[in-house]
């Protein structure tokens, strides 16, 4: 009787361009693993296929999908899954293996790991690639819708073994300004506020207006604070608060502004 062929060498390829960006050996539904998981919101191991597959997805298109070797010998399935890799790399197809097939690499030595983690640390302040530098507006509105409906850790608890090793990976660490003056300056340091100064003239209780109800005069003044506030709303219909000069960028982008308060203190989205 022949035997069934379980195994298989899997690629996704991508509807846009055609090009294969992902091989991988496997069996059953193995290959459809990858797409679930980022519909449930997760990365794995590899954030660089979880970023690829929502890009697709976002344009509105699906992966393709398809089996290039089968096999009841799962050996060789690993062999073919190597030389198809290593082929198309030389092709020049940008893959998002983290390693040349097979059953991937060793863990890595004591030693390799100590010198990869010696050199993060020293990617900090001024060394660090984003010292000084802020993400344009674009790349931040990327990010954030890659975030929304992100539901991996919602409603999950970490187990007392994980809050143990957190907690004992901490011990010893030294704060990154243990030591130094001047990091963080408060704003108004330096800085004469007369008028906040002259408010504050009489409070000897340390409570502030803690438990005093607000005049008529105050109640108006506090009501149209926010008057004038910059918002916007995203394609979720969520309100967002910007600085007024990233109002225009904002807009050229598709997004609507709005400028009221209602009761609830809800945004009233103006129509674009």
């Amino acid at each position: 009787m022949e035997k069934s062929r379980c195994f298989y060498v899997y690629v996704l390829v991508d509807p846009r361009t055609g090009l294969p960006f992902y091989i991988g050996k496997g069996k059953n539904g193995r290959l459809l693993v990858h797409e679930k998981r980022v519909i449930r919101g997760g990365d794995g191991d590899n954030r660089y296929l979880s970023n690829k597959i929502r890009q697709i997805k976002s344009a509105g298109l699906d992966i393709i999908y398809e089996k290039w070797v089968t096999s009841d010998d799962e050996d060789y399935c690993y062999l073919l899954e190597i030389v198809i890799i290593d082929w198309c790399r030389e092709q020049g197809y940008k893959l998002c293996n983290l390693t040349a097939g097979g059953e991937g690499i060793p863990a890595l030595d004591a030693d390799i790991r100590k010198g990869m983690s010696d050199k993060a640390k020293l990617r900090v302040g001024e060394l660090h690639p984003m010292f000084g530098k802020k993400h344009r507006i674009e790349s931040r509105i990327k990010q954030r819708e890659a975030k929304l409906g992100n539901t991996y850790a919602k409603g999950k608890k970490r187990s007392p073994e994980s809050c143990a090793k957190m907690s004992e990976s901490q011990k010893g660490r030294i704060p990154w300004n243990k030591g130094k003056k001047g990091c963080m300056v408060a704003w108004n340091k330096g800085k004469q506020c007369p008028e906040i100064s002259e408010r504050m003239k009489g409070n000897t209780n340390g409570r502030g207006k803690k438990g005093q109800k607000l005049s008529p005069e105050q109640k108006q003044f506090f009501g149209g604070f926010h008057k004038g506030r910059t918002w916007i709303v995203g394609s979720d219909g969520k309100v967002l608060r910007i600085k007024k000069d990233e109002l225009e960028s904002y807009l050229n982008l598709g997004f609507r502004g709005g400028r009221k308060w209602d009761k609830n203190c809800s945004a009233s989205i103006l129509t674009e």
